[in-house]
C-alpha cells in the first residue's frame, strides 16, 4: 500500500517485511504502535474462479501476498476492468470465502476473519447500484443501518447529519427528498441516499464499490466530501473502488494498485509523487502508472455551517419497522402521483417529526395528532396498496364466518329439536272395520284418556325400560287424544250485513298439555311458545269458572277473509258464539274467546284444522249438557328419539294403526347435528389453509422483489424478528380492512337474516358474535403463523444467499 497526502503522520514507505505491504499510522510514529493501526490485514490470501478468460488477466481472482489497510483515512483500490478490484472487496466485505495458504490469515482489526462475514453492523456498504427500497421515503432508506446497528456507537447528532444532508446536497432542496420515495428520486439523488445510509450505520468501516460511478462531478464531489469528514470525524477507514483517477488524487489518503490479480508495487517516483500534496502532480503520476498496469490502459476522468445541534439522531426498530411498512401499505399509483408534488401525507407522525428536525425547511402535511388521525383514517384506505389481498381475505373470512355460524346454528337448532318433547312422534288411530260381519265394530280398545291413552303410555314406558337399544327418560312418554269437531261453527256479534251468520270451520281440538299445541306459529310480536303457554295456562286457571268462554286460535287466512268481508279489526282477543251441529241440530251456543292469529298451524294429521280449541274446554262444554264425551279417534304418542321401534311395537301389538310418524324428521336433524360438528370445521381448516397460502404468496413475493435490498438489511444488522415486524405490520392493514368489511356486511344484512329464522329459535346474536369473535381470532393466528413461517423460511434460505446477492 502507498501512502498518499492525507495521512496525518510521517509514514515510512515500503515495509521491509515484503515488497508488497506497507502500512500508515495516523497520530504516531510507526515504531508507536505497529499492529492496531491495521483494518485489514491479508497474509497469503486468494481467490479465483477458474480459467483464464483474456490475455491481459493472468488470474481469474486475486492473490494476495501481503497487504495491510490502514484504520483511517480514504484508500483508493485502483486497477483496469478484471484486474480483480472487486473480488478483493468482496473479501474483504466477507461475500466470498477465500483460500488462505499456509501460515496466512485474514484479520478484521484483532478479529479472524476467515470464517466469512462480519458481524452485523461492522461493516456498512455503498454499491454502484442505490440499493434502496422504493416504497421508503429517503428518510426512512437513510435510517436503515443506523436503526440495525442499535445500541452501537453512538448515534450521529441532527447537527452531524444536517451537515452531511447539506454536503451530499440532500438538503435545502426545492422538494424535500428526505419525505420522497425513493422510487421517484433520480438516479444521483437516490445514490446519495446509499452513502448517507452508509455513513450513518456507524460501522468500523465503509466499503463503497464505485459509488460515483453514476453521478456527476458536482454530486461526485459531494459524495467524496461527506465520505472524507466521515472519515476524518471517526478515524474509521473507507476503501474504495474506483476508475475516477481524478477524484482518487484529491480525496484518497492511501492506495492499493492491483493488475492482473495480483498487488502491484510503484516505483519509487510515483510513490513519491503520490505521498506530495499537489493534487495535479498526484494526478499525473495515477495516469502514469495506471497506463503500466493494463495493457488495454484505464479510463481517466477529464465550507462548514455553524449548526451546533447536539440532539441524537436515534429511532429504534420497532419504530422504523413501522415506517417501512407503512412506506409498502402506501406504495401505489395514486399515492405516488400525490407525493411527486407535495410531501406524503399518511408519512407517520415520528417520521414526520424527524423530517422536521433534520430539515427546518421541510413543510409538514398537517400538525397537530387529531388531524393526522383522522387524515389517515379518511385517506389510508384509499391509498393502501393492498387492497386486492383485503378483498381476497374478505371473502375467504366470509366464507369462514358462514361456516362457523351456520355450523352453530346448525348445531343448535338439532339440539333444540331433538330436545323438543314433540320431536319424536307417532300418530295413531283406532280403526273402524266396515264390513257387513262387524260393522262399527273397532279392531283395537276404544281411546278413552283416564284409561286407554294411560294403559298405552305405561306399556311404552315399560317396553323403553326393558329395552337395551332405547336410550332416554321413560317419563318423557306422553299420550293425547286429538279430536275433530265435527260441524263446527263460530258466530260473530258485530260487523257488516251478511256477516252474522253462522260459519262452519274445520276445528280440532288438542289438549292444552300435548306438546303438539305448542309448534303453532302465532302472528304479533312476542315468542309463538311463550304466548301458547300463556293461553294454555289461562285455561287451566279458568277451568273451574262456570262463565268462563272457551279459548280459540283462528287461522291467519280465515281472519284475513274476515276483515276485507266484514270489516273486523282483529286488534286484540275476540269474542265470538261457537257450537256444534249433529243429527239432533245445532247444539246451545257458548261463549268463545279467539285469543290469538295462528301464521302456521302444528302438523294435524290427517286433516288442517283451521280453528283450534282446547280439549278441556270441550269436555266442559259436553258435561255442561249432561252429554259424556265421545272417544278420541286419534291420538299421538311422544317418546325419547331412540323409542321408535318399542312404540310401534307396543301400538301393533293392541291392534291401532299408525297413521304418521316423525321418525324420518328425527333421522334428518341427527344428520344435521352429525354434519355440523365436522362439515364447519372443515371448512374452516379449508380457508384457512387458503388463508395462509395467499398471505405466503404475498409475504414471499414482496421479500423476493426486494431481496437484494433486503439482503443489505440483513448485512446492516437487521434481525429475523425485525423482518417480521415489518411485514406483520404492513399486512395488518389488509386483514383489519377485511374483518372490518365482514362486520359492516354482517350488520348490514342481520336483519334480513333475522327476519327468516323463526321466532322459537331464540336470540342468534349471541351465536353471530361468536361466529365473528372464532372467525377473527382464527384469521389474526392464520396471519401471524403464516407470516412466521414464510419470513422465517426466507431469512434461513437468505443466509445462504447473502453473498451471491450483496456480489450481485
Amino acid at each position: 500500500m502507498v501512502p498518499g497526502r492525507g495521512s496525518r503522520s510521517p509514514s515510512p514507505r515500503l515495509r521491509s517485511a515484503s515488497p508488497l505491504a506497507s502500512d500508515c499510522w495516523r497520530g504516531a510514529p510507526a515504531a508507536n504502535n505497529p499492529r492496531y493501526d491495521v483494518m485489514f490485514s491479508l497474509r497469503s490470501v486468494s481467490f479465483t474462479y477458474g480459467q483464464n478468460t483474456t490475455a491481459c488477466d493472468a488470474v481469474q481472482g486475486v492473490v494476495i501476498d501481503a497487504l495491510d489497510t490502514p484504520k483511517t483515512g480514504i484508500t483508493a483500490i485502483i486497477g483496469p476492468s478484471g484486474s480483480g478490484k472487486s473480488t478483493l472487496l468482496s473479501i474483504l466485505a466477507g461475500f466470498v470465502p477465500p483460500t488462505i495458504g499456509e501460515g496466512g490469515h485474514l484479520r478484521f482489526g484483532d478479529e479472524d476473519a476467515r470464517g466469512g462475514g462480519h458481524a452485523a453492523g461492522d461493516v456498512a456498504f455503498v454499491f454502484q447500484s442505490s440499493m434502496l427500497l422504493g416504497a421508503a421515503s429517503g428518510a426512512a432508506n437513510m435510517l436503515q443501518g443506523r436503526v440495525a446497528a442499535g445500541t452501537a456507537g453512538r448515534p450521529p447528532t441532527l447537527a452531524e447529519t444536517r451537515r452531511l444532508l447539506r454536503t451530499l446536497g440532500l438538503l435545502d432542496t426545492e422538494h424535500t427528498l428526505l419525505a420522497k420515495r425513493t422510487r421517484l428520486l433520480s438516479g444521483g439523488e437516490a445514490q446519495r441516499f446509499a452513502v448517507m445510509r452508509a455513513l450513518l450505520t456507524g460501522a468500523r468501516a465503509i466499503l463503497c464499490d464505485e459509488p460515483t460511478s453514476s453521478l456527476d462531478r458536482e454530486n461526485a464531489d459531494a459524495v467524496m466530501l461527506a465520505l472524507q469528514h466521515w472519515s476524518q470525524s471517526s478515524g474509521r477507514p473507507v476503501l474504495w473502488v474506483t476508475h475516477d483517477l481524478d477524484l482518487a488524487s484529491r480525496y484518497a489518503d492511501h492506495f492499493v494498485f492491483l493488475s492482473r490479480g495480483r498487488i502491484a508495487r510503484p516505483d519509487g517516483e510515483t510513490a513519491e509523487a503520490l505521498d506530495a500534496g499537489e493534487p495535479e502532480r498526484r494526478r499525473a503520476a495515477l495516469e502514469g502508472f495506471a497506463r503500466k498496469l493494463d495493457c488495454r490502459g484505464i479510463r481517466t476522468a477529464s465550507g462548514d455551517d455553524a449548526d451546533r445541534d447536539a440532539a441524537t439522531l436515534d429511532v429504534g426498530k420497532s419504530t422504523y419497522a413501522h415506517w417501512i411498512a407503512n412506506a409498502l401499505s402506501t406504495d401505489r399509483p395514486g399515492a405516488v402521483r400525490v407525493e411527486d408534488v407535495r410531501a406524503d401525507p399518511l408519512m407517520p407522525l415520528g417520521l414526520q417529526a424527524l423530517i422536521g428536525r433534520v430539515d427546518p425547511g421541510f413543510a409538514l402535511p398537517a400538525t397537530g395528532r387529531i388531524r393526522y388521525w383522522f387524515r389517515t383514517i379518511v385517506g389510508f384506505p384509499l391509498r393502501y396498496s393492498g387492497w386486492g389481498l383485503a378483498i381476497v381475505l374478505t371473502v375467504l373470512l366470509t366464507q369462514m364466518f358462514l361456516a362457523l355460524m351456520l355450523g352453530r346454528t346448525a348445531t343448535v337448532y338439532s339440539d333444540v329439536r331433538l330436545q323438543d318433547p314433540a320431536v319424536a312422534r307417532i300418530v295413531f288411530e283406532h280403526e273402524i272395520v266396515l264390513d257387513s260381519e262387524r260393522r262399527g265394530i273397532g279392531t283395537a280398545e276404544r281411546l278413552y284418556a283416564a284409561t286407554t291413552l294411560v294403559a298405552i303410555r305405561d306399556a311404552i314406558r315399560d317396553g323403553l325400560s326393558r329395552s337395551d337399544l332405547a336410550r332416554g327418560d321413560p317419563d318423557r312418554v306422553k299420550v293425547f287424544g286429538r279430536r275433530t269437531v265435527p260441524r263446527s261453527e263460530i258466530r260473530f256479534s258485530e260487523g257488516r250485513d251478511g256477516c252474522g251468520e253462522w260459519t262452519a270451520l274445520d276445528t280440532v281440538a288438542l289438549d292444552r298439555d300435548d306438546p303438539l299445541l305448542r309448534q303453532t306459529e302465532l302472528v304479533g310480536a312476542g315468542v309463538s311458545q311463550a304466548r301458547i303457554a300463556a293461553i294454555a295456562q289461562r285455561a287451566t286457571e279458568s277451568a273451574g269458572l262456570a262463565d268462563a268462554p272457551a279459548l280459540a286460535i283462528l287461522d291467519v287466512r280465515i281472519v284475513e277473509l274476515l276483515r276485507r268481508h266484514c270489516g273486523f279489526a282483529f286488534d286484540g282477543p275476540v269474542e265470538v258464539e261457537w257450537a256444534a251441529v249433529d243429527a239432533n241440530g245445532r247444539s246451545a251456543p257458548v261463549r268463545l274467546e279467539i285469543v290469538g292469529v295462528a301464521r302456521q298451524m302444528p302438523p294435524l294429521h290427517p286433516a288442517p284444522a283451521q280453528l283450534l280449541v282446547l280439549e278441556q274446554d270441550v269436555q266442559r262444554i259436553a258435561n255442561r249438557g249432561e252429554m259424556p264425551p265421545e272417544p278420541f279417534r286419534i291420538a299421538t304418542a311422544y317418546f325419547p328419539i331412540s323409542g321408535f321401534e318399542t312404540a310401534k311395537t307396543v301400538l301393533h301389538a293392541r291392534g291401532y294403526v299408525i297413521r304418521d310418524d316423525s321418525e324420518a324428521a328425527v333421522r334428518t336433524l341427527q344428520q344435521i347435528a352429525t354434519a355440523a360438528d365436522w362439515l364447519p370445521s372443515g371448512l374452516v381448516a379449508l380457508n384457512f389453509f387458503c388463508l395462509g397460502f395467499i398471505v405466503f404468496i404475498v409475504v414471499n413475493g414482496l421479500l423476493e422483489r426486494n431481496k437484494r435490498v433486503l439482503a443489505l438489511f440483513r448485512a446492516h444488522g437487521f434481525g429475523q424478528l425485525d423482518m417480521l415486524k415489518v411485514m406483520t405490520l404492513h399486512l395488518a392493514p389488509g386483514l383489519a380492512l377485511a374483518l372490518a368489511a365482514l362486520l359492516v356486511a354482517i350488520h348490514v344484512s342481520w336483519p334480513a337474516l333475522r327476519a327468516v329464522v323463526p321466532d322459537d329459535f331464540g336470540s342468534m346474536e349471541p351465536h353471530r358474535d361468536l361466529a365473528f369473535l372464532y372467525t377473527s381470532l382464527i384469521a389474526i393466528v392464520c396471519w401471524l403463523f403464516s407470516v412466521l413461517v414464510t419470513v422465517g423460511s426466507w431469512w434461513h434460505s437468505m443466509g445462504k444467499r447473502l453473498t451471491k446477492y450483496l456480489q450481485d
